[in-house]
């Protein structure tokens, strides 16, 4: 801070998320800002893509909905990375997607995906396929970053857009989900035009317990 100008104060969930950018950042994930507003289709695959989310008036019809998720952001330029030829990625964002059109029908996500294979990251610097574990030990070290406990459960469940076998929600307990990691289900990466392998992760800040 510049000398006689005084730091913002931050809010816990604004230091959450600068922890989760910080640490993400550090695991050698690009950061990407993608646009608020998506295509039906790609909304629909995520959860979305209804009235309730529709704009009134869209610039045009690739920005006809309010994005449910961040990933199919993320996806989409993975998938303008792979035409231009680059094949091995790592990509993120932090910020708000949307279940409703009202004010305050928003919550704020942190997405990873990693897609190709890992860039090196063995002690021989030999490469693989990423896979579920990749996503889950950066999953756990931004959620740890970010403040949540240690002990948590790994269950299943999370929905259409995750690969049914291959994937674990992180959670407290039944229904207070921290986060969720996994392969991105084939359909997926097909209707978005991504060559896998590719696995992500989503992390809620918000149910993240504040410390006592």
């Amino acid at each position: 801070a510049r000398a006689g100008v005084p730091e913002p104060v931050l809010t816990p969930m604004q230091k959450r998320l600068q922890m989760a950018r910080r640490t993400t950042a550090a695991l050698g994930y690009n950061e990407c800002v993608t646009y608020s507003f998506i295509d039906k289709a790609a909304a629909t695959l995520v959860g979305g893509g209804d009235d309730a989310t529709m704009l009134a008036n869209p610039s045009s019809s690739e920005m006809s909905h309010m994005r449910p998720a961040l990933l199919p952001g993320l996806l989409q330029a993975a998938a303008r990375n792979q035409a231009r030829g680059q094949s091995n990625m790592a990509l993120f964002e932090a910020g708000d997607a949307f279940h409703g059109g009202e004010p305050g029908e928003q919550h704020t996500l942190v997405t990873g995906i990693l897609v190709g294979k890992t860039t090196g990251k063995d002690v021989h610097g030999a490469s693989r396929d990423v896979d579920i574990y990749d996503a889950k030990a950066d999953a756990e070290a931004i959620l740890a970053a970010m403040g949540a406990p240690a002990k948590v459960q790994i269950l299943r469940g999370a929905g259409d857009a995750w690969h049914p076998g291959r994937h674990g929600k992180i959670c407290l307990g039944p229904k207070k989900v921290l986060g969720v990691f996994g392969e991105i289900h084939p359909k997926i990466l097909q209707a978005l035009d991504v060559k896998g392998p590719a696995v992500c992760f989503t992390l809620y800040p918000a149910e993240i317990p504040l410390p006592k």
